[in-house]
Parts: structure tokens; sequence; C-alpha cells
């Protein structure tokens, strides 16, 4: 006779936040997207500071973990502010938000050593995503085993020849875990978006492409704002698509109230962008909404203003007034401990005869109108520049290496613009077409009509205005992958698999697209090794900038071909079109692959964590 099995309250409770943690993630797939990216990242994971205003960050996360704001140095780095002899950083959304990943590093540091504490958390990036990944494809124990023996490599070359890494990086590790972090649940969201609007395959080619294949992994190991705040929109524009489409009235408020508390999370991190995008939020919500009564709208505006909460917080313990963020960053002005500055007309003394009623009603609102003054006047910049300088909109996204009106290469080659970066998004062409058909304005208003329309429409209002708020300032003299617009290139990859010639390519040629991906990861990791390594040897004399510059015009010509052959397919619907269309994302995608892992691999001068003493 057996003793009866006794369950304890500690395994439920275990089992059922396991099982929240798979809802979250969109299940087994999401899971799988979120681990995997995180141990992809750890491939060209570097310790160090290669930004300079990533200084800022750090000094910043060291003073808040000893309780305090400020720090006091002879040093000010970009995106610091002086206070009464005290420095101040800016993003503190980020710096509170990396303090769990600091007291891990300090939990176990001291026992292990911080670098062991890193590979570790990698290790079990590897394990989770062995895990899930082998439960979708039915191989898991095979998954795991082979998991197993690549942590066990990596953990021997780490015990045998990696030297001690300084307690003191903690800091920037900590910061650097939570940029891998944040950009693996781009990936999440992505899938979970797609997987909403369309299908579970463009989900997962979606999410994986955003944290495999994009400049989004570009920026996965260097903490600066912008996977941040890619992250909080999609949130965003998340929420907005469900609170559209949810049958059940209470979980549809729910979302629409993620979405707004994504914006306030958003001026945590950098006000001019959470500006953004509110002035798309709100009036898209409000004329969309499926109710708009006064339980709906006090819960959203409730949630709205409790997410805005920190922000206000930070701003009275640092400037002494909530509306004032210490670093306001505006194109055409960037702020040290003032604020954005007033509006026309609202300085001076007198008020130009107004009554007093009048004067007080200005003075209480100027804190509202300013920023939207501000931001509007920021808006008009940018169309300024688009109207006079075309150019720059073709070099930002086309080729920032080449002057169309000259016919000269100008600038470093460093500096790939969008579709240099990720050449897979020219498959954008192919919703063109379908403008010049018969009944366009009737699809386009049956399209506006519908749930997924608006979310369409959401993201390219989005990525349109994020775009004209810092078109006055590039191209910048060293942009890499065009940095500043990285918050919008998780919206643009799901606009590409929004594209009714991209869908129908993929969902057909599944196994083609993923065979041409591999191979072209494999070869293009394989050329870039020959040509780094061994071409000063052999007397190619290449310099790494011109490899880079090679890689762009690869890209550009992939990216051309890929918006031929998107539109020939979507004019004529032919089987061969569509497998060339599949083959041309996939080798998009690796080029994005290659450029992430070449830059960090051969371009940057860090110490690899997990392959240590590889060139550092």
């Amino acid at each position: 006779m057996t003793a009866p099995r006794v369950s304890t309250g500690g395994g439920h409770a275990l089992s059922h936040l396991r099982s929240f943690a798979l809802r979250v993630v969109g299940g087994r797939v999401g899971a799988a997207i979120l681990f995997g990216a995180v141990s992809f990242f750890g491939l060209y994971w570097q310790s160090g500071v290669f930004i300079n205003d990533n200084f800022t960050l750090v000094n910043a996360l060291r003073a808040v973990s000893d309780g305090r704001l400020y720090w006091q140095s002879q040093v000010s780095w970009p995106g610091t502010v002086t206070i009464d002899g005290r420095l101040y950083g800016r993003s503190y959304g980020i710096v509170v938000a990396a303090l769990p990943f600091l007291w891990l590093l300090e939990l176990f540091g001291p026992i292990v050593g911080v670098r062991f504490v890193a590979v570790g958390i990698w290790a079990v990036a590897v394990f989770g995503f062995a895990h899930h990944a082998g439960a979708v494809s039915g191989q898991r124990r095979g998954a795991l085993l082979a998991a197993a023996g690549v942590v066990s490599v990596v953990a021997l070359a780490n015990a045998l020849f990696a030297g001690p890494l300084d307690y003191g990086a903690r800091f920037a590790l900590a910061l650097q875990l939570l940029a891998m972090v944040t950009t693996a649940l781009i990936g999440v969201l992505v899938y979970r978006l797609l997987c909403r609007v369309e299908s579970r395959t463009l989900g997962a080619f979606g999410g994986s492409a955003v944290v495999l294949a994009t400049s989004v992994a570009y920026w996965a190991s260097i903490p600066k704002r912008h996977v941040f705040t890619a992250l909080l929109a999609l949130l965003a524009v998340y929420g907005f698509a469900v609170s559209r489409t949810e049958s059940e009235p209470r979980r549809g408020l729910v979302h629409r109230c993620l979405a707004y508390g994504a914006v306030g999370l958003t001026a945590w991190v950098n006000p001019a962008e959470a500006a953004v995008l509110f002035t798309v939020l709100l009036p898209l919500d409000v004329a969309t909404a499926p109710s708009n009564d006064r339980m709906h709208l006090t819960g959203v505006g409730s949630a709205f203003a409790l997410s805005l909460l920190p922000f206000l917080v930070t701003n009275t313990l640092v400037t002494g007034d909530p509306l004032t963020a210490p670093v306001m960053e505006l194109t055409g002005f960037s702020g040290t401990g003032g604020g954005p500055p007033p509006s026309g007309g609202g300085g001076g003394g007198g008020g130009g005869g107004t009554t007093p009623l009048v004067e007080r009603l200005g003075r209480a609102a100027s804190p509202i109108l300013d920023p939207l003054v501000l931001v509007w006047s920021v808006y008009a910049d940018g169309l300024d520049v688009l109207l006079a300088e075309p150019l720059r909109l073709y070099q930002v996204f086309v080729d920032r290496g080449f002057d169309a009106l000259t016919g000269q290469r100008v600038g470093s080659a460093r500096n790939l613009s969008v579709l240099e970066s990720v050449p897979f998004l020219a498959a954008l062409v192919g919703a063109l077409p379908s403008l010049r058909h018969e009944g366009r304005t009737e699809r386009l208003r049956a399209w506006l009509a519908s749930a997924d329309g608006r979310t369409d429409a959401f993201v390219i209002v989005y990525v349109a205005l994020f775009t004209l708020l810092y078109l006055p300032r590039l191209p910048l003299r060293v942009q890499l992958t065009v940095r500043y617009l990285v918050p919008v290139v998780p919206g643009l990859v799901y606009l590409v698999c929004r594209v009714p010639v991209v869908k129908r390519s993929l969902q057909r040629n599944q196994t083609a697209a993923l065979w041409t991906y591999a191979y072209g990861v494999g070869v293009g990791s394989l050329v870039s090794v020959v040509l780094f390594r061994l071409g000063p040897t052999v007397g190619l004399g290449l310099s790494k900038n011109e490899i880079i510059s090679m890689h762009g015009d690869i890209a550009l010509l992939t990216a051309a071909a890929l918006a031929v052959v998107t539109v020939a397919a979507d004019v004529r619907d032919r089987d061969g079109l569509d497998r060339t269309v599949a083959r041309l994302m996939a080798l998009g995608a690796a080029l994005g692959t290659v450029l992430v892992l070449v830059s960090f691999l051969h371009y940057w001068n860090g110490d690899l964590l997990l392959v240590p003493q590889f060139g550092s």
C-alpha cells in the first residue's frame, strides 16, 4: 500500500506562475523567442562602455543603488545636467528598471565573480530556449542535450581562459542585461501582435526577425534608450489592437489602459518620444474606441495618471517642478535643467492688458500647452526639412554613403542607412500596387473600418511622426544603423508581415526561406571572418570601414531585387515569384544577422563574456 502523494501549496503556486508566464509571452513559441533572443545576444555580449553617454546611465545607476539620484564628479558626460553643484542623469526609468539585475549581480558576484553570474544567466536562457523550442518541434530531449553541451564548453572556456572581471563592471553589466531582456520582449510582442492579426507562422517570422536580423538586435547589448522606447511603443500598439477586438468589455478596458500606461512610462525614459506616442494614440483611440462612457474614460485617465507618477516624482526630486524634466531632448533643443522652453508669446511680464483671471488661467495651462506647442513645432520643422531637403530622407532610409545629386560617396562607411541595416524592409513596396487597382477607395475605407486596419494606421502614423521628430537631426555624422529610428523598426517589420504578397510567399515557402537564411548566415559569417581576420595576412588591404561598406552595398542590392520581385509577384500570382520573394526576404534577414555579428565580433573592441580573449 502506497502512501498518498501530498501536494504542496508551493508546487501549485509555481505551476500557476509558470502558466501565467507562458500566457504573457504567448505560449511556447513566444517563450522560445524570448529565451532564444537572449541566447543570441549573449554570443556577442561584450563587457564595457562603448558610447560616451552610457557613462551617464552607469553613474546614475550607481547613485540610485546608493539611495540618491545625483552624484558628484569633475567629469560631465553627455546627457548629464548640473543642478546646485550636483550631477543628474536622464532616462531614470531605465536606471530604476536595472536595479533587479544589479542586485542579482551583487548577490552572487562576490561568491563566483560577476563574469560567471553573467554566463550563468546566459546558460539559463540557452536551456529555456532548448526546452520550449524542443517542445514545439517534438525534440525536447535532443535540444536539451545539445544545450548542455554548448553551455559546458562555454563554462569550461571561461574557467580556463577568462580573467577576473572587475566587480565595478556590475553596473554596466546590469544595464546590458536589462537591455537584452527588453529587446527579447520586443520580439515577443511582435509575435503576439502578428498572431492576433495574421497567423502563428507570420508571428514567428516577425518576432524572430526583429531580434535576430534588425538594428534592434544591434543595440540589444548597448543600453541606449532606443530599445526601451521601442518596447513601450509596441506595448501601446498591442494594447490598442486588443482593445479594438476584445469581446469582453472589462478586458478591453484593461488593454486600453495598458496603451496609455505605456505612454506614461515612456515619458520616464524620454519625454519627447512619449509626446509623439501620445499624439498618435489619443485621437485614434478616442475616435475608434468601442465605448467612451464615463467608466472607460475614468479608467483610462486614472491609468495614464498613475503611469506618469514615476516621471513626475523624479522631476520633482531633481528640478523641483513635476512637469520639468532634467533633460528634454527634442530636435533643435536640448535643455539642461530648464525643461522645455516657453511657447511663443509666453514670456515677458505684464501680459499686455489681460485681466488677472486670464493671466492665472494662462499660467495654469502653460505646463500642458507649452510641451504640446513645442512638439507640434518640431513636427513642423521636420516637414520643412522634408520639403526643402528630400535628399535627407533618401540618405536616412536608402543609402547614407551616396549623394544622389553629385554621384559621390560621402561620409563614414559606418553610417549604414535603414535599408542597409535591414534590407528585407524593402518588401514594403509590395503594398503599393494595390493602391493602383480599381476600387482602391472602397478597400481603403473597409481597411480603416476594420480593427486590424486601425492598428495598421496607428503604426503608420507613429512611424511617420517619429521620423519627422528626428529628421532635422539626421543623418548623423556617425549614425551606425540610424539608431534614432530604432524604435520604429519593430513597427516596420509588423507592416512588412501585413503586405499580402509577403504573407502569401512566406506561408507557401517556409522551408525554402529557413534554408536560405541558414545558408546566408553561414556563408556570410565565414566570408566576414576571412575578410576581417585573414584579409590583412593575405594582402587584401581592406579596412574595417570598407568591409562594412561592402556589406551595405550587398544589402542594398538585395533590397533592390526584393523590391522589384515583390511588385512583380503582387501583379502576377506565380509560385516561382513567391518562392523568390521568400528567399530574398530570408537573404535580407541573413544579412541583418551577419551585420550584427560582424560588428560586435570584429568591429568593437570589448571583452567578450562568453568567448574570452577572442581578439578583445
